[in-house]
């Protein structure tokens, strides 16, 4: 049996991927755009020529089946089992030929654009990063930083703005690229990372000086205030203990004044006690003392004699 393998097929997808990356640069003829989208229109209608129809999964409609004998050369109702069987080794072995064919081919385009990209001065990040932290601690342009610092995995996190507090600054938006889309190595120039570097430190540095200023600031307000409180309250104990002693001096009075009446009451009764025993025995009375004073009786020898 005849094996028709279509080896165009992985021309195409490498030069669509490579055209569609070409039109989206900046720097070329006008009629070299056009030329390129002429060509790519040519290859998608092309590959919409040859799509599979249908929906994949579904049961096989005539107009399939017509496809597939096409490109096998025979028709499947006239093979026999053993070419059905090879038909089908043939098929198995073309798919992982043209994925291996992929691989491939992007693994070379994406050498290329390595090759190119460090032809134009780029270097991986690992690579880069080493040359700026060589290069900070050469300069002594942070000299309280520690020694390796910034780590690989922070430069990664502040070129892609991730990780704190690098995501609310935003990625490095110049001076790096990006191989592919499957490639996950980023290459940066040294120079424009040495200063995209400086420059997150520098306000890494200038956030945490205004976070010390502002809880310095804090202290200082917390600490007035307990001096004001601490103040209102020995003037509240002041207050309080001086109407404590001005409360207790007219509570001593008070009680020195009951004393003195409770005095007073016992010995009148001591006294209208004994006028009691003294009439119950017919002895002479004599007058209950009190606390007021008593008015003498006029003596009427002495006004005669004053008369």
């Amino acid at each position: 049996m005849t094996q028709h393998f279509n080896w165009g097929y992985d021309r195409r997808e490498s030069r669509q991927e490579y055209l569609e990356d070409r039109i989206t640069q900046m720097g070329h003829e006008p009629d070299q755009y056009e030329q390129w989208y002429a060509e790519l229109e040519a290859l998608k209608a092309q590959k919409k020529k040859e799509a599979w129809p249908g929906a994949w999964g579904e049961k096989t409609t005539k107009q399939q089946w017509s496809t597939i004998e096409r490109a096998i050369g025979r028709k499947l109702s006239n093979a026999t089992d053993g070419e059905l069987a090879h038909a089908v080794k043939a098929i198995n072995s073309e798919i992982k030929r043209r994925k291996k064919a992929r691989n491939r081919i992007r693994k070379q385009r994406l050498e290329a654009k390595i090759v190119k990209l460090e032809a134009d001065g780029y270097k991986s990040l690992p690579s880069a990063g080493k040359e700026v932290r060589e290069a900070i601690a050469k300069h002594k342009i942070f000299p309280d930083l520690e020694s390796g610092r910034p780590y690989e995995n922070e430069v990664r996190q502040m070129v892609q703005g991730k990780g704190n507090p690098w995501h609310d600054l935003g990625p490095m938006k110049s001076g790096v690229l990006v191989p592919d889309r499957t490639c996950e190595e980023i290459y940066v120039k040294p120079k424009a990372l040495l200063c995209f570097v400086i420059n997150r430190l520098q306000h890494k540095i200038d956030a945490e000086k205004k976070r010390q200023e502002a809880y310095e600031r804090r202290q200082e307000e917390l600490r007035k205030w307990e001096e004001l409180q601490k103040a209102r309250s020995a003037q509240v104990a002041k207050d309080w203990y001086q109407q404590m002693v001005e409360a207790n001096g007219r509570w001593q009075k008070a009680l020195a004044d009951h004393e003195l009446k409770k005095a007073a009451a016992t010995r009148r009764e001591v006294a209208r006690e004994t006028q009691r025993t003294l009439a119950k025995h017919g002895m002479n009375t004599i007058p209950v003392p009190t606390d007021e004073p008593t008015q003498s009786l006029p003596n009427t020898d002495q006004e005669q004699q004053n008369g």
